[in-house]
């Protein structure tokens, strides 16, 4: 199997090298995606509730075929995301 992986990626980097080269010299070479903190995550989950998505059906008088986040499963993302700096706090003694 490492024989055929091998010449997999020599023979499609043969193609793609020159083409990612191509790409920096056009985009440039920083084009780093943004990331998002906690706050922004935040009011990402809350644009994907249901409750968003059916405001958005009202103001605009339009059905979409869109199933968003249940409030509970709302609830338990931005929980996840709490977690981590509730954790770093408990662990910092003073």
């Amino acid at each position: 199997m490492v024989p055929v992986v091998n010449f997999l990626m020599i023979s499609t980097g043969i193609l793609s090298y020159p083409i990612a080269l191509l790409l920096d010299c056009i985009l440039g070479e920083d084009h780093s995606m943004k990331r998002f903190n906690a706050s922004d995550l935040k009011t990402l989950i809350d644009l994907h509730s249901k409750k968003a998505i059916k405001e958005i059906e009202e103001e605009f008088n339009m059905k979409l075929d869109i199933n968003g986040l249940d409030k509970m499963q709302s609830e338990i993302v931005k929980g996840a995301i709490d977690l981590d700096r509730d954790i770093k706090d408990i662990m910092i003694t003073k």
